[in-house]
């Protein structure tokens, strides 16, 4: 198994060569949702298998990934995001239960455009900055990574069964 592109990152930031690494992992979950996800039918992203579903589990990335955006512009900033009254209001008043594989994918999109932008203009030394809870920039982003393979992993495995 290949070392995660962050472990090698030295105590003063993080190299281009581990920056492009990133980046390309992050962008390669876009376009695997595009090229695999996108064209199934409707009803075979609506299945359950074992108490999920594709559109499930991309209703949860694009959640996540919603989430992540704005918690990263919100720190970037210094402006507090606004206090959402309940766990499950919408973060940008577009999510529905009924949004097509095609809207969560392109809002899933959206939102990993304003990770990328938001990130690429980072120094070096802000990716290892601790934060409030003691893990850097680098590693929430990592661990964004790995989420993403963990997610498109679920989706192969029940494209499979279908």
């Amino acid at each position: 198994m290949s070392q995660s592109p962050a472990n090698s990152s030295s105590s003063t930031g993080i190299s281009g060569t581990d920056q492009d690494s990133i980046f390309s992992s992050l962008i390669a979950t876009y376009r695997e949702l595009n090229l695999k996800v996108r064209p199934v039918p409707e009803s075979q992203v609506s299945a359950e298998s074992s108490g999920t579903s594709i559109k499930g589990l991309l209703r949860h990335l694009r959640d996540d990934e919603l989430a992540f955006a704005q918690s990263l512009k919100s720190r970037l900033s210094g402006v507090p995001i606004d206090v959402i009254e309940g766990k499950d209001a919408p973060l940008t008043g577009h999510e529905a239960e009924d949004n097509t594989v095609s809207m969560l994918i392109s809002q899933f999109g959206t939102a990993r455009a304003t990770t990328l932008s938001l990130l690429k203009g980072l120094s070096h030394e802000a990716w290892n900055q601790p934060l409030d809870d003691g893990k850097s920039l680098l590693q929430h982003v990592q661990a964004v990574v790995e989420r993403d393979a963990k997610v498109l992993n679920q989706i192969s495995s029940l494209m499979k069964h279908e």
